[in-house]
């Protein structure tokens, strides 16, 4: 079945593998953010293709360096607070994945949920597919429940990182401020030290 809130598709993995791993819907460059505390953002090279959506360190690579399994995905949603940002949920985690673009954006998110919908449309009359029941309301609520946690522990991490970069940013400008004024100070010391020697000199060629 389908989950209305997100759009996840619940299949069997027998039905799941029918799809023809060749093609290739959609790729292009995202930026990844990363799992750790500094959430640092990469640039990869994104392949949807079959059942999997896989990433490459660049487009010239042929070795992957990771993949989402289709029927992993609880949802697939536009970020309401980043630009040009969508999220890809599943079990445990929330993949953060940045297009270049509004329209790059559109593409990426129509493409997903249409290869969700074709997992799904697998269960036809002519392939005879055992699908796994639909999950039960409560079962969906508790997805929803973990999903929102995810994004909300995400948030949570990302202001940590604002507060971080900010008193950084905070105590760079405050060395900088002390520099300058260690060196106002010594130029100010050398005009003095100048100036006493003129007049000594000054003295000295009057005496």
């Amino acid at each position: 079945g389908i989950n209305a809130e997100y759009g996840a598709i619940y299949i069997t993995a027998q039905a799941n593998d029918l799809i023809p791993m060749a093609q290739i819907k959609l790729e292009g460059y995202l930026e990844k953010q990363g799992e750790g505390l500094i959430k640092g953002w990469k640039k990869r090279w994104f392949r949807l293709q079959g059942r999997k959506l896989i990433y490459f360190k660049s487009k010239e690579e042929l070795d992957e360096l990771g993949f989402i399994d289709l029927k992993d995905i609880i949802g697939v949603k536009e970020s309401e607070s980043s630009k040009n940002e969508f999220n890809v949920a599943v079990p445990n985690r929330v993949y953060y994945l940045r297009a270049e673009n509004a329209q790059e954006l559109t593409n990426w998110i129509s493409a997903l949920n249409d290869q969700l919908s074709e997992v799904r449309s697998l269960r036809s009359e002519s392939v005879v597919v055992q699908a796994s029941p639909r999950p039960s309301s409560e079962t969906e609520a508790a997805l929803s429940s973990q999903y929102a946690s995810l994004l909300k522990e995400n948030e949570a991490l990302k202001n940590q990182l604002l507060e971080i970069e900010q008193k950084i940013d905070r105590e760079e400008e405050r060395e900088k401020e002390r520099q300058l004024k260690e060196t106002q100070t010594r130029e100010d010391r050398d005009r003095e030290d100048e100036e006493r020697k003129r007049y000594f000199n000054c003295l000295l060629y009057t005496s």
